[in-house]
């Protein structure tokens, strides 16, 4: 099992469900807190089917009474917030830190799990009225989805380790972002997107390429430059609606300009595409777990990183690893062939910054 480290406590769990007390979670007249313990013990030793055995068993064995006060909308609506909350819990449970290393073995379990909880739980509720099953099955769905991507991130953020440790990397990576044509993409943005003045664009630039210049420039860095970026962006909150538009505006704008800087190295065949692309991709991941982190906190910085040490490096999954060293051997006119990221790609990208999904939670 991984062992804990100081380096950052990145989920906040404003929902948070003590499932280790005796307090009474009612919905309708079921009391859900020896249910939720159940789960949560499957779930935390890794057995997952257990876990869909206790689903199973437990909505199984509710008398047709029960059953049918499943159908009212205030039951509906207070067993959303509580599974919403107990979700939310074992995601933190799950990655207590997702800058900290997961093993190989133990991501394709989580992995796994978040892929089938949702039919798992469709199988539970079999019988019960159509608004109670569609309600169980989103919550569900948007566990799984979470937990899948989350996973991801964790995968990205060992392999980015990895680059921002290689000096030769950042040393060729620094030369070739001097020669991007940053004024142009911040101005394509400001036409296209609208809505953010350049002044603000060019202000987040100038404190990445700081960051970039400088010598022995960690993770920690580059994740609280995009804390600052995403607090600046969503600003305090006044309501779901309007974090839930800030943030898909948010969202929408940073991809464009990622997108503009990687294509401006593609043209130039730059020689450390792959490890920008990889950063890239890293980025685009961490400013989503952000906005998503901000809304469900209704803060626009959820949580705080701290200046630890870094973490000794671990093995990275050769799928990323190998981008670094592809790019390092490829020949500059092949540009498009030196970048062979495989990011999960059972799931491919299609979670990855869908701006549409990001709706309030609570």
């Amino acid at each position: 099992m991984r062992k804990s480290t100081e380096f950052q406590k990145t989920q906040p769990v404003s929902l948070n469900m003590n499932v280790d007390d005796d307090t009474a979670v009612a919905v309708g007249s079921l009391n859900l807190k020896p249910h939720y313990q159940a789960l949560m013990k499957s779930a935390l030793g890794h057995d997952f089917e257990g876990f869909a055995k206790v689903a199973a068993e437990f909505w199984g064995s509710q008398t047709e009474e029960n059953r049918a006060e499943m159908a009212d909308d205030g039951v509906i609506a207070k067993l959303t917030e509580t599974d919403v909350a107990f979700y939310e819990t074992l995601i933190h449970k799950l990655i207590p830190d997702i800058f900290e290393k997961i093993e190989q073995t133990e991501t394709k379990e989580i992995r796994s799990f978040a892929k089938q909880v949702d039919q798992w739980i469709l199988v539970a509720v079999e019988g019960y009225p159509e608004n109670f099953v569609a309600a169980k099955h989103k919550t569900a769905t948007q566990f799984g989805q979470r937990l899948r991507r989350y996973t991801g991130l964790n995968h990205l953020v060992q392999a980015a380790k990895a680059v921002l440790a290689n000096p030769t990397h950042v040393s060729q990576m620094q030369e070739d972002y001097t020669k991007v044509d940053v004024t142009a993409a911040q101005e394509q943005l400001h036409a296209i997107c609208g809505g953010c003045p350049l002044e603000v664009i060019s202000e987040h630039e100038a404190n990445f390429r700081r960051l970039h210049q400088a010598t022995n420039t960690t993770l920690v860095v580059w994740a609280n430059w995009l804390q600052n970026v995403v607090e600046k962006c969503m600003g305090p909150y006044e309501s779901d609606e309007q974090y839930a538009t800030i943030g898909s505006e948010l969202l929408l704008r940073w991809s464009f300009i990622s997108s503009m800087i990687i294509r401006d190295l593609t043209l130039r065949s730059a020689a450390s595409f792959g490890p920008f692309h990889l950063m890239r991709l890293l980025c685009d991941e961490y400013v989503y777990y952000l906005v998503e982190a901000a809304q469900r906190a209704r803060n626009p910085r959820p949580f705080q990183l701290h200046d630890a040490p870094e973490l000794t490096m671990p093995e990275v999954h050769h799928e990323v690893a190998g981008i670094a060293a592809a790019a390092a051997a490829a020949p500059p006119a092949a540009a498009d062939e030196r970048v062979n990221v495989k990011r999960e790609a059972e799931d491919g990208q299609d979670e990855s910054l869908n701006a549409k999904r990001l709706k309030p939670t609570t």
